[in-house]
């Protein structure tokens, strides 16, 4: 099993599986995902496309690893069957900035009023909206501690 070195978030890696021999008869490999890939007689070279992580502004980089989990011809026994090493690629965080723009209701207020202050989280890529996170907490230059859920 062959790996691409590295690729960027949202980009699907291709793994390449490969026979050292052409069988004469269908020969099926199940990797670690659950995919299944099935190789014709004479056939010696399958790809897979594995799900890519998608262009997230709170996950990191990481690395995909996929392993031949069966190999077979069905209802036949290979005499020799040695299975590779599991393959991986590493995926790069395409830097994606996430701004915190501070605006208010008011720019006068009567003394003892109230002034209300919304935080808004805003993505430098619009297609990347800021969205599904667990809350984020900054501090202001008052030191004011503020959550945006």
């Amino acid at each position: 099993m062959a790996d691409q070195v590295s690729v960027n978030e949202a980009t699907e890696p291709t793994f390449t599986v490969t026979l050292n021999k052409a069988l004469d008869k269908p020969f099926t490999v199940t990797l670690s995902t659950g995919a299944t890939l099935t190789f014709a007689a004479g056939e010696t070279t399958k790809s897979y496309a594995a799900p890519a992580q998608g262009d997230d502004v709170f996950k990191d980089e990481g690395k995909i690893t996929v392993s031949i989990t069966k190999a077979e011809v069905v209802g036949e026994q290979l005499e020799n069957l040695q299975i590779g090493q599991p393959a991986s690629v590493a995926v790069t965080d395409t830097q994606s900035p996430v701004t915190a723009e501070l605006s208010v209701d008011n720019t006068t207020v009567a003394e003892g009023g109230k002034i209300t202050y919304t935080v808004t989280l805003v993505s430098a890529d619009p297609s990347l909206p800021v969205t599904n996170h667990k809350g984020l907490t900054f501090t202001l230059t008052d030191g004011t501690i503020v959550t945006v859920k």
